[in-house]
């Protein structure tokens, strides 16, 4: 069971792009064929890099683990498949190719990145949701198969 501070205790470079996860999410996530698209940066918030992965908090620690500067998550969406995910990280660095330090480190404002991943998930007329929506989605979804009232509390293990 993983409670919000203890993870940030011992993942501090996690920050708040990351909630609570409940028990099975994983399995949740896979089974519906989720993907992540995720920025980080440092704490200076430039630069930052782009990337896709099925477990972002992993992906994190091995990132954090190959790098000497501290970093930190800032955000990341699920998104409904690697295809599309794939499309939005390859626009991406197509769009910001003059702004590219090295791989997927971009010299640019956190914002604008953001800004851009935002419009690209809108002009594909997809989804890109945070991780607090998958563990809304999968509460509402025990709700409804274990028939617990809203004002509840909730039916998933490890989440208050």
């Amino acid at each position: 069971m993983r409670r919000r501070g203890v993870l940030r205790g011992r993942f501090p470079f996690l920050g708040d792009a990351v909630v609570s996860r409940p028990h099975g999410s994983q399995e949740f996530i896979d089974k519906k064929g989720f993907h992540s698209l995720y920025l980080v940066t440092t704490d200076t918030d430039n630069p930052v890099k782009v990337g896709i992965a099925k477990n972002p908090e992993k992906r994190m620690a091995d990132i954090q683990t190959s790098n000497f500067n501290s970093l930190r998550m800032h955000r990341f969406w699920w998104m409904p498949g690697q295809p599309i995910t794939a499309r939005i990280e390859s626009a991406f660095k197509c769009h910001f190719q003059l702004q590219n330090l090295r791989g997927e480190w971009f010299d640019l404002p956190l914002s604008t990145a953001e800004a851009f991943i935002e419009a690209s998930i809108r002009s594909l007329g997809t989804w890109g949701v945070r991780q607090s929506d998958i563990v809304g989605y999968m509460d509402h979804r025990e709700r409804q198969k274990y028939k617990v009232p809203l004002d509840a509390p909730t039916p998933l293990r490890g989440v208050k």
